[in-house]
């Protein structure tokens, strides 16, 4: 069996809440309690629930944007817990998460194309091999090229949501930053 390339074990968020009474003990909310997942390489995992049910929760755990109050979370055989800010950077650049409204991830001032290609900035590839990999990331998720220099509003519902996923489709490629 392949060694998972993400593991969640037992992994718990509490967010306090506010007291109702001057010397009432403090209460949590549980957004996380005991999740635990294994993603092998090459899978994907998509997590379906009720609003407030803790998805978004347990991708900000998973992605170290927050640390869990209880359990472990490990990329690529790091404790993203435990890692340092430039690890921590360098890691999340091999995770993508897309959440569930591609309109609050598309900047109304940018063109989807710019929205679709910025993730290809980090990267030392020139303007016009980002352009291609831009365009060639929407054809993958049906949008064609013509439409990378319209802005979010011009379009109707699905294609926000297109755009969203080209966005985190970029295949892997040679890379020549140092």
């Amino acid at each position: 069996m392949t060694e998972p390339i993400l593991k969640i074990d037992k992994v718990e968020k509490h967010y306090p809440l506010p007291r109702r009474r001057l010397l009432e003990r403090r209460r949590s909310f549980k957004a996380v309690d005991g999740v635990s997942l294994a993603v092998a390489p090459g899978e994907v995992l998509g997590i379906v629930g009720e609003s407030g049910s803790g998805k978004s929760t347990l991708a900000r755990l998973a992605m170290a944007f927050e640390t869990p109050d209880a359990g472990a979370v490990t990329f690529m055989g790091e404790d993203m817990t435990r890692i340092s800010p430039d690890q921590n950077a360098l890691l999340r650049r091999k995770l993508q998460v897309v959440f569930q409204d591609p309109f609050s991830s598309l900047d109304p001032r940018r063109t989807v194309g710019w929205s679709v290609s910025e993730p290809l900035l980090a990267s030392s590839f020139g303007a016009a091999q980002r352009r291609e990999r831009m365009i060639a990331a929407m054809e993958r998720v049906g949008l064609s090229a013509d439409l990378a220099e319209r802005y979010p509003h011009q379009f109707g519902r699905p294609a926000p949501t297109h755009s969203h996923c080209a966005r985190h489709h970029h295949r892997p490629g040679p890379d020549r930053r140092r």
